[in-house]
C-alpha cells in the first residue's frame, strides 16, 4: 500500500525552478507546449517503475495471502470436516464451520482489493480463486448427502478405512 501512495510523492531531485522559468517561457513564446510538458515535475521513470511495483505488490497479495493463507486452510479444514462426517462431533463441525466461513470472506474481501488495483487480469485470477472457494463448499454440503460415505468427483464413494 505504501507503493500506491508513493505515486504522490513529488521527487526532490527535480529542479522547480526550472519548471517555473519553462512555463515564463512558454508566455514568452520562446518554447513550444510539448517543451513545457517535458520540464513538469513529473518523473515518468520513477511512475512507470512505482506501477510495476505496486502490481507486483498486489499480485503478491493475490498469491501470498489468499492462496496460502486462506485456500489452502479453506481446503484443509473442508478436508477435516469431510472426515469428521463420520464421528459426528457435533460443537467441533460448527467450530470449523464457521472458521470456513471467516476463511472465505477474508478471501473475497482480498481478492476484491486486488480487483481494484489489478483490474482486468486480478479479475480473472480472482473469480478462479473463487471458484476453489465454492469447489471446498460444495466439497461439505456433498459429504453431508453421503454421511456414510466420502464425496469424490464420481459421486459417493466408499471411504477406505
Amino acid at each position: 500500500e505504501l507503493a500506491v501512495q508513493e505515486r504522490w510523492r513529488i521527487p526532490g531531485q527535480r529542479n522547480i525552478l526550472g519548471a517555473t522559468k519553462a512555463r515564463e517561457d512558454y508566455e514568452y513564446g520562446k518554447v513550444s507546449l510539448e517543451d513545457i510538458n517535458k520540464s513538469q515535475i513529473h518523473d515518468w521513470d520513477y511512475e512507470e517503475k512505482n506501477e510495476a511495483e505496486t502490481r507486483n505488490h498486489f499480485f503478491r497479495i493475490l498469491l501470498q495471502k489468499v492462496v496460502l493463507g486462506n485456500l489452502l486452510s479453506l481446503w484443509l479444514q473442508s478436508a477435516f470436516l469431510v472426515l469428521l462426517l463420520r464421528e459426528r462431533m457435533g460443537v467441533s463441525d460448527v467450530k470449523i464451520f464457521v472458521s470456513m466461513i471467516l476463511s472465505a470472506i477474508q478471501a473475497v474481501l482480498r481478492c476484491k482489493k486486488v480487483c481494484v488495483q489489478l483490474g482486468l487480469f486480478g479479475l480473472f485470477v480472482s473469480s478462479f480463486l473463487m471458484l476453489f472457494v465454492a469447489w471446498s463448499f460444495f466439497k461439505v454440503y456433498k459429504a453431508y448427502q453421503c454421511k456414510e460415505s466420502g464425496w469424490e468427483l464420481s459421486g459417493c464413494d466408499p471411504i477406505p478405512f
